[in-house]
């Protein structure tokens, strides 16, 4: 059974985790730009072996999915097709406002929280709903 890979899409960066081999626990791996997403995804797939890919869906607070979602599912239906990998959506809902919760939880100085959430925050969201996903079970 391989990894899991998660990815936070966003018009400017995509924040992309990944599970460890047991499924347990997910990890943030790195930034990228959005122009560069399929360039850098075909690095991590040549690195390492993934069974699925998991792209963040934003929902508005009424249930509907966001302005984004479309372009999500278009770049995850590229990656399957691309990669013959398995793809699944997940609620992002609240992730990044979780990831900059952590940022924050680390006690380090206003200077360095700006210059972490500028180069890991979409990451860390990342690695929150793909553990949010792996708690839920949804990965057997």
């Amino acid at each position: 059974m391989g990894r899991i890979l998660a990815v936070d899409y966003g018009l400017k960066r995509v924040g992309i985790a990944h599970s460890d081999s047991s499924r347990k626990i997910a990890f943030p791996i790195k930034n990228v730009q959005n122009e560069r997403f399929l360039d850098e995804i075909a690095e991590i797939f040549a690195s390492d072996s993934y069974d699925l890919v998991i792209f963040g869906i934003p929902f508005r607070k009424d249930g509907t999915e966001g302005d984004l979602a479309t372009e999500i599912r278009e770049v995850a239906k590229q990656v399957s097709e691309r990669y013959n990998i398995s793809v699944e959506f997940t609620d992002e809902t609240l992730s990044s406002k979780a990831a900059v919760g952590i940022i924050v939880d680390q006690g380090l100085s206003y200077k360095k929280r700006k210059q972490k959430r500028k180069d890991k925050l979409d990451a860390l969201a990342a690695a929150v709903f793909l553990q949010n996903y792996l708690d839920k079970g949804q990965n057997e």
